[in-house]
């Protein structure tokens, strides 16, 4: 609704201005100051009543956004490291098929668990960083397959020379 020169926003059936927006905002960060106490008890309740709800929650996320989900870790491991990150999913479209490096076709999502060196887990999409000194940075941040991205620590001289000539394709 247009009033005049103010613009005015019909909320649970009240009219309202930006300044009285700006003060409900408070109030409501006030009041959940003040319950966060037993809000945190009914959601250890509700967690202790359904348990792996949440856990399943959780990877069903990660399963319907792989990609989310990648720049989600990468984002995480950059903090960790103190490195600079600039990247959304649209700086890495049009997401490969197939691993650049070796050829094999790539799965975003899918299987979990620790320990990335089973084979199982070779095809799955990960970020690499060209120049780990720059960050994750447009430009500088690719997805090949998790077997690519650990042969760069541990391959063989056949495998080393695929990634050389995929690096020397890509500069």
């Amino acid at each position: 609704m247009q009033l005049g020169s103010e613009t005015f926003v019909r909320s649970r059936g009240r009219i309202s201005t930006p300044e009285t927006r700006e003060a409900e905002k408070l109030r409501a960060r006030a009041k959940r100051a003040v319950n966060r106490e037993p809000s945190r008890a009914a959601a250890r309740r509700y967690n202790a009543n359904h348990p792996g709800r949440h856990q399943e929650a959780r990877r069903n996320w990660r399963y319907a956004n792989p990609v989310k989900r990648l720049l989600q870790t990468a984002k995480a491991r950059a903090k960790q490291r103190g490195l600079e990150f600039a990247i959304t999913a649209n700086d890495l479209q049009p997401f490969p098929t197939h691993c650049p490096v070796l050829g094999i076709k790539l799965q975003y999502g899918g299987e979990q668990g620790k320990n990335l060196r089973a084979k199982s887990k070779w095809a799955l999409a990960s970020l690499d960083r060209r120049d780990n000194s720059l960050g994750y940075i447009s430009g500088n941040v690719f997805i090949i397959s998790l077997r690519a991205n650990m042969l760069k620590s541990d391959g063989t001289p056949d495998e080393h020379r695929a990634i050389a000539k995929w690096a020397g394709e890509i500069t």
